[in-house]
């Protein structure tokens, strides 16, 4: 049976061992017994510098619904309500605008003196809704109409939006122009929150449960397991974005920027078998999968790749991380345990089989990591 890998937020195919001894003892550069790049006994300081203060005592911000008190549940689900609201067709005007409305617009583009093309719906029989922070219209739009009221504008008093079109903007007569759109809003279209029922929880959000009560049951999930993770997950986003900024790549190693360029043209040809019919050639199928840069994109995702991996060995190594007998055997349990919920009859012998030691201990030490990144870090809930 083959069993389907696990990765993690930052680890895609990454393959170390853990045999961790004293960092500044180790070469500067060592290869493991199939030959790749061995992130543990290689000497993470010939490529990495980084502070410890740029990983220890991180400052993240975090919404409030993800405080775990106990408003926090009543908080998240008020704005899953929000999200799913519906229009009750009433047309909101005596109230400013705020982000996440939807508005009635007109409005119409001045380049200079002249309209120039494509910039005005003012003929239209109907207005154009737009969503405020929807990212639809060029950067300023959106955020100018924020705090107008409707019923103070109308198409004898427009409002003026100053703003400049990107330079890589499509239209080469626009990019980089300075232009004025001219607005009125009609309204805002009202929404009202969807309403909290058990039909709603089971048919719109699909969630399962055999409880009784689905709303307690719900509710248990979302406190216990839902929010939790998901307070983990931003954390680490958050921290990794930050460490990623401010760590310098001194040197990459050729063989791990070799290796992942492998790996994805083997993923990607892999994809191509099922459309070749579709396809000339392989070069093709990627100029219309990926676009014509893809070389260079692939290029730039596998220095991403290794630089994540050299972060990460980097910390493990100057906080001194190993995994234990006990932490590996741990892990290799957890993957038993989340395979046999999915359905799928494992044992820890075919865990350690498919999935092999060394990523099993990458997976674990990578857990660790986070684990002390998350105790090192200030919380501030918004």
């Amino acid at each position: 049976m083959k069993i389907t890998k696990i990765v993690s937020l930052l680890l895609v195919t990454i393959i170390a061992l853990l045999a961790l001894a004293s960092c500044n003892n180790l070469p500067k550069e060592a290869f493991d017994e199939d030959g790749r790049f061995d992130y543990t006994n290689s000497n993470m300081k010939k490529y990495v510098s980084l502070d410890k203060s740029s990983y220890v005592g991180a400052s993240v911000t975090l919404p409030s619904y993800l405080d775990g008190s106990d408003g926090a549940v009543e908080e998240y689900i008020q704005l899953i309500l929000e999200n799913n609201a519906t229009a009750t067709g009433n047309k909101i005007t005596d109230r400013a605008i705020a982000n996440g409305d939807t508005v009635a617009l007109y409005y119409e583009g001045w380049l200079g003196d002249e309209k120039f093309e494509g910039g005005s719906n003012m003929s239209d029989t109907s207005p154009y809704m737009l969503t405020i922070g929807s990212g639809t219209f060029i950067p300023g739009f959106e955020d100018g109409l924020v705090g107008i009221v409707p019923n103070q504008t109308s198409k004898d008093n427009l409002y003026s939006l100053h703003l400049t079109f990107p330079a890589d903007y499509h239209s080469a007569d626009l990019a980089g122009k300075s232009v004025v759109f001219k607005v009125y809003v009609e309204y805002i279209k009202e929404m009202a929150p969807a309403e909290y029922t058990e039909e709603f929880i089971k048919n719109t959000l699909k969630y399962t449960t055999t409880a009784t009560d689905v709303k307690a049951d719900f509710e248990r999930y979302l406190k216990e397991e839902y929010l939790p993770d998901m307070k983990k997950n931003e954390i680490m986003s958050i921290i990794w974005d930050d460490i990623t900024e401010k760590a310098e790549i001194k040197e990459y190693p050729q063989s791990e920027l070799d290796h992942f360029a492998k790996s994805y043209e083997e993923q990607y040809k892999q994809y191509y078998q099922y459309y070749s019919s579709m396809f000339a050639s392989y070069e093709e199928f990627m100029n219309a999968y990926l676009g014509s840069s893809w070389k260079t994109e692939l290029e730039e995702q596998c220095k991403i790749d290794v630089t994540q991996n050299l972060i990460f060995h980097y910390i493990a190594q100057q906080e001194k991380m190993v995994i234990t007998d006990t932490e590996y055997q741990d892990a290799i349990q957890y993957y038993v345990d989340y395979y046999t919920a999915q359905g799928q009859k494992v044992t820890a012998a075919q865990i350690e089989s498919e999935m092999g030691e060394r990523m099993i201990k990458e997976q674990a030490l990578w857990d660790k990591v986070n684990e002390f990144l998350i105790e090192n870090c200030e919380i501030v809930y918004e």
